[in-house]
């Protein structure tokens, strides 16, 4: 619509010229000599009394003049006090929207500085992230978060872990990226939002271990300390506290650490001396110190001596000695000790039957397996669907064979489901797949391994509870399973390895 350049306020009666016109004018002044005649408007408003042709109006102020319905405001020319117009810019990284005369977030539109925004329009406070390739200012401008010379890089992880709702990757900067179910702040990233993209852990770095659990995750720090974020009421964030954190909390009394595990909910880290401390909840003492009360710090696993890795699984932990034998404690209820027993729990370790050579050891929910030197692998516990992958249904209390597995060279058990790396960069699934976290292309359970379809050049392998990821050689990474929690920012779930976005 045009706006005449003046309006006129018309009153509702007429007096003779001169009869209002000395003194202080009043508001029955419709005729008048001179615009002092007239009624004048509060200082600082757009419109200014005027005397035109006899009668008393209203004159539109100039554009440009300042105003008093706001600091910095100006009018707009047709009677608006406004915050911006064509000619009065607006601050870095706003325009102006002339029909609402307001400052606005600059448009994300040609992906380079412009000098209307502080940062690029893909990146900053108001835009979109940036995708690979594209322009940056700061890391936080990228999809995921990396800025290097000036464009965003791929992201390149060295370490993944997955857990029962979300996944976390340490990349080979020392820092680390999280995504899926975020609700007791298990991301890190200081929020409780759930993200189906990568985040960035907040004030993390010199990582080179992480393992996520079912609400919480832990890393291992290169100084042999240890940090844990998320799901707290159990004392599984070891910092003396039944408190959850949105952000990484230092481990209490941890030194001297070389690897980190979570399981549902605890905790344990494997020191340089060969043995192992414990933190969280403990109610089938999977804590193994002895007794059954959970604990909020490190505890000493009795007995243990010659560690050489440590899982932690549902309501079970597990150990490799270095003789190539394991011992195990926790939850007993399906034989997931692997001691020949199916008694409810042990609170301190028992070898775990029939087993040398063991090379590797992952538990699962209520099942553990073991890597042999020989590139073949054991199972024992609940097998339901199948997770023992021995081509039956019936649970084990003693390690029983991965049939048909060969040249396998990593492990990991989810909360169902188990696989295996192979030398040949391949992965080979099996048990539990509802949610297609076996990758064969089917949501069909496996009583023995399936290939990943299209999986190649993998290094490592991480089962979750309905999602499975994998880090390739290039440092991408891939996943596939339930939708929401693959990474790739969709809610879409896939049968087969996806693009984890930034990778």
């Amino acid at each position: 619509m045009i706006v005449p350049s003046r309006m006129w306020l018309l009153g509702a009666s007429a007096v003779a010229v001169g009869a209002g016109c000395a003194g202080e004018p009043s508001l029955d002044s419709v005729q008048c000599n001179t615009a002092a005649d007239c009624p004048k408007l509060a200082a600082g408003g757009c419109r200014r009394s005027a005397c035109v042709s006899g009668a008393c109006g209203l004159d539109v102020v100039p554009a440009g003049s300042p105003c008093s319905e706001g600091g910095g405001h100006v009018c707009g020319g047709d009677g608006r006090c406004v915050e911006c117009t064509q000619e009065e810019k607006c601050a870095a990284g706003k325009v102006c929207d002339e029909l609402a005369g307001k400052c606005v977030p600059a448009p994300c539109t040609n992906d380079v500085l412009d000098g209307e925004e502080t940062a690029v329009d893909c990146g900053g406070p108001t835009c979109e992230p940036c995708a690979t390739g594209e322009t940056c200012a700061k890391a936080d401008d990228c999809q995921g978060g990396w800025c290097e010379t000036g464009v965003c890089q791929k992201l390149k992880a060295v370490a993944i872990s997955a857990g029962a709702r979300h996944t976390c990757a340490v990349l080979v900067d020392g820092t680390a990226r999280c995504w899926g179910s975020n609700d007791m702040g298990q991301l890190g990233d200081a929020s409780d939002e759930d993200s189906k993209v990568p985040v960035r852990v907040a004030g993390l770095s010199g990582v080179v271990a992480i393992s996520a659990g079912a609400w919480h995750t832990c890393a291992l720090l290169a100084d042999g300390t240890a940090r844990c974020w998320g799901l707290g009421q159990d004392g599984q964030l070891g910092n003396g506290t039944q408190k959850g954190s949105i952000t990484p909390v230092p481990v209490s009394d941890l030194v001297g650490a070389v690897a980190i595990t979570a399981g549902s909910m605890h905790a344990c880290a494997l020191l340089a001396d060969g043995t192992a401390r414990c933190w969280g909840w403990n109610g089938s003492g999977q804590l193994g110190y002895g007794g059954t009360k959970l604990k909020t710090a490190p505890v000493p696993v009795a007995g243990l001596s010659g560690t050489v890795a440590i899982a932690a699984g549902g309501s079970l932990s597990c150990a490799l000695v270095a003789d190539g034998t394991a011992r195990c404690w926790g939850n007993n209820k399906f034989g997931q000790l692997g001691n020949g027993t199916v008694q409810e729990y042990s609170v301190l370790p028992v070898p775990v039957a029939s087993l040398s050579s063991a090379t590797t050891i992952t538990a699962g929910l209520a099942h553990a397996c073991a890597l042999l030197a020989n590139g073949t692998a054991r199972c024992w516990g609940r097998n339901d669907a199948g997770q023992l992958g021995n081509g039956t249904t019936q649970d084990s209390g003693v390690p029983v064979a991965v049939a048909g597995l060969s040249g396998a060279v990593d492990i990991t058990a989810g909360t169902g489901h188990g696989c295996a790396l192979l030398a040949d960069g391949t992965a080979h699934c099996w048990g539990w797949n509802e949610a297609a976290q076996l990758g064969d292309g089917s949501n069909q359970d496996s009583k023995v391994p399936v290939a990943v379809v299209g999986l190649a050049g993998a290094v490592s392998v991480a089962a979750g509870a309905e999602h499975t990821c994998a880090v390739l050689g290039s440092g991408a990474a891939r996943c596939w399973g339930f939708g929401s929690l693959l990474g790739d920012g969709s809610d879409q779930g896939s049968s087969v390895p996806v693009d984890v976005a930034g990778w």
